[in-house]
């Protein structure tokens, strides 16, 4: 029903992903996040979870721990992270709930380059009730806007954070949907505006710089992931 997280001091996340299909790797196996191609999330410690809604975990799924962290030290950080799930009998779920995620990987915000804006495009699959929404940039951002709407037409605001701080880039802000679930149609389409003040002499780019969304989405079993570019 929900995941709890606990990481220690300059962290900068520690999330639970999936296998996207069989991997004859054994259990302890430590991946370079840069080589992750094959993994999807899996779930999103919000804390936040209806009463009802469950996350499928099928017997043989394998999970894995993605933990990042930001060294500004000059000796090694010794570290331990911690992932704990909350579990319910399958009787008791009376909807299933999912991890909700869009990326651009592809943009480049150019050297000495102030409020650089880059938008993207993703297209639901299917129909679902969006519980929780958030945004995901680095100390560069400097505004994070989200909308709603159909293709080739107006769109409305989801989510805006209108003075993006570095503090965001680990704790941004989150809607929450739980008492009233946005429903939203199939072919919904989510665009997401990210805009950077690069004060540095580079060109800043995945995953120095991030223009990501996250969230849960009930009425599907399966992660909603966009990733472009």
């Amino acid at each position: 029903t929900n995941v709890d997280s606990l990481q220690g001091k300059f962290g900068h996340h520690v999330v639970l992903l999936a296998q996207k299909a069989d991997d004859p790797t054994p259990p302890g196996t430590v991946y370079d996040c840069s080589k992750m191609t094959n993994f999807e999330p899996f779930a999103i410690p919000l804390n936040a979870i209806p009463a009802g809604y469950g996350t499928a975990l099928p017997s043989g799924k394998k999970l894995i721990i993605q933990f990042h962290y930001l060294n500004a030290g000059e000796l090694p950080l010794l570290v331990r992270d911690v992932i704990r799930l909350k579990k319910m009998p399958v009787a008791d779920v009376q909807k299933w709930m999912s991890v909700y995620a869009t990326n651009e990987v592809g943009f480049e915000v150019p050297p000495r380059a102030a409020d650089h804006k880059v938008s993207f495009d993703c297209t639901l699959p299917v129909d679902v009730e969006l519980l929780a929404f958030g945004g995901h940039m680095h100390e560069w951002g400097s505004k994070f806007k989200a909308e709603l709407g159909e293709a080739n037409g107006p769109m409305t605001e989801l989510y805006t954070v209108s003075k993006w701080t570095a503090d965001y880039r680990d704790s941004p802000p989150i809607s929450l949907f739980q008492s009233a679930p946005k429903q939203l149609k199939k072919d919904t389409v989510l665009r997401t505006t990210c805009e950077w003040n690069n004060d540095t002499d580079r060109a800043l780019t995945f995953p120095e710089e991030m223009c990501a969304t996250f969230g849960l989405v009930a009425g599907v079993m399966d992660p909603v992931v966009c990733t472009v570019g």
